[in-house]
């Protein structure tokens, strides 16, 4: 789980994406056996005792005649003759004629709509899941960033009086990652019941069945063998590893640039691949190996960019790294615990861990509080910041778990790979960010690295068909 909380596998959706496009084995339209008439391509009932006695007497001659197919000509439902033996097509087999149209007509939706469909949906929910993780990123980041105006009475004044000191604050304004990650993963609380909301406009569904629904979502779990106790101590953990996640990624945003963070985080596919391999016992794939390397290389490169005397950046690589690997690891014990989950369980999951992190970890902020370790000063915080960055996270949570649904998934992976170029280009220009040397280098192995990780199993043969 990220910062918006995807459980799909980047290694099973290129296999989806890859299965769809393959050739499936048609059946004949046509099949051959002994009675078929040679002189009329339409057998009826009191033709076909005629045709047997021409059969009995042609013998081997009617095998080897050509076999003509006839075919019905219709237009505006009316039905016209054959011109080449002047019967009237569709008179007896109507019932197959319409059977066939019906046939070409599913076949004719599924290879021209339904397919292009998929990937221009597809498109557009990887152009929105590259959006909302950039502009959340971003966000936040900015949010660092803020210098705070604040006024200041003079003591010798009276405070009602109209005269104020302005001064600026040097320190950074806002420096309470728990707290913004306890904030941001309040926002998936609302994952059930904006799914239960959309299935009662969209779905054409019942409001008794809305609820049916959400009760066999929660008895879905119990089927799988979880008590309630076992069910919520597996959901508490999973809250923890969901906010140590996402606490590091915001600790490592307050040192690095975000398109810094973002690259190193990607890099989960390539931990998620190997996890998946080792526990999941998926396919081994060695161009898989090649990204693995390609991704530790940039990482290191990234680690050591600015030296290792005095300088955090070496500790912000290592907050973002061990991001995104426990972002591999919430992924893969998701798939391991609860196996193939459906999209209501789904959300009924997402929703659960959103109140337990509201109604857990509210202590936790108070003590770091009043420990002094995260002061938060309630006039300082960037309310307007948050609550757009929760939101934009909470938009690609659901397109991250109801995306597959109506597209490919490997879409969905690919809009974490186009929103580091991306969040470049905006870092280059408005953030006056120079990408060279090191830095550059590492960044350019990591999206090599995630690039050739959405290789599919067999991409030889593909290259193969490509270069013939």
């Amino acid at each position: 789980m990220d910062m918006f909380g995807s459980v799909t596998d980047p290694v099973i959706a290129t296999q989806k994406f890859q299965n769809f496009f393959k050739k499936k084995p048609r059946s004949p339209s046509v099949v051959i056996t002994d009675e078929t008439s040679t002189s009329s391509g339409i057998n009826s009932p009191g033709s076909r005792g005629t045709n047997r006695q021409k059969n009995n007497t042609e013998g081997s001659i009617t095998g080897k005649l050509p076999l003509v197919l006839i075919t019905s000509h219709t237009q505006n439902g009316k039905t016209k003759k054959d011109p080449k033996n002047g019967a009237c097509a569709g008179s007896d087999n109507s019932e197959d004629i319409e059977e066939g149209s019906t046939v070409a007509t599913k076949l004719r939706k599924k290879c021209i709509t339904r397919k292009p469909l998929k990937v221009v949906l597809g498109i557009g929910t990887m152009a929105m899941i590259c959006g909302t993780w950039v502009g959340s990123t971003h966000l936040l980041k900015h949010g660092y960033n803020l210098e705070f105006e604040f006024t200041n009475v003079s003591s010798e004044e009276d405070i009602f009086s109209p005269r104020i000191v302005v001064r600026k604050s040097e320190s950074p304004l806002y420096t309470v990652p728990f707290f913004t990650s306890w904030l941001v993963t309040s926002w998936t609380t609302l994952c059930l019941p904006v799914y239960l909301i959309t299935r009662l406009i969209f779905g054409n569904v019942k409001p008794s069945q809305i609820f049916t629904e959400a009760r066999e979502s929660a008895l879905g779990f119990k089927d799988k063998g979880f008590s309630l106790g076992s069910f919520t101590l597996r959901c508490v953990s999973f809250c923890a590893l969901w906010t140590i996640v996402n606490y590091m990624y915001l600790q490592a945003l307050r040192i690095l640039d975000a398109t810094d963070v973002m690259a190193l985080f990607s890099t989960n596919v390539i931990f998620i691949y190997v996890l998946s391999w080792v526990v999941l016992h998926e396919q081994f794939v060695g161009l898989r190996i090649v990204a693995l390397i390609l991704c530790n290389t940039g990482i290191a490169l990234l680690a050591y960019m600015d030296g290792i005397v005095k300088s955090p950046t070496l500790g912000g690589v290592v907050l973002a790294a061990a991001s995104s690997a426990g972002s591999a690891v919430y992924k893969v014990t998701f798939r391991r615990v609860f196996g193939d989950a459906t999209f209501q369980q789904v959300s009924l999951f997402f929703s659960l861990i959103g109140a337990l992190s509201i109604l857990l970890l509210w202590p936790v902020v108070l003590t770091l509080h009043f420990t002094g370790t995260e002061v938060v000063r309630w006039h300082h915080i960037p309310w307007g910041y948050l609550c757009f960055s929760g939101i934009l996270t909470f938009i690609a949570t659901l397109l991250s778990n109801f995306g597959p649904s109506f597209t490919f998934e490997i879409f969905v992976h690919l809009g974490l790979g186009f929103a580091v170029v991306v969040s470049a280009i905006l870092d280059s220009v408005f953030n006056a960010v120079t990408f060279k040397g090191m830095k550059l280098g590492g960044l350019a192995m990591i999206v090599c690295g995630f690039v050739l990780v959405m290789f599919p199993e067999n991409w030889p043969e593909y290259l193969s068909r490509l270069l013939r």
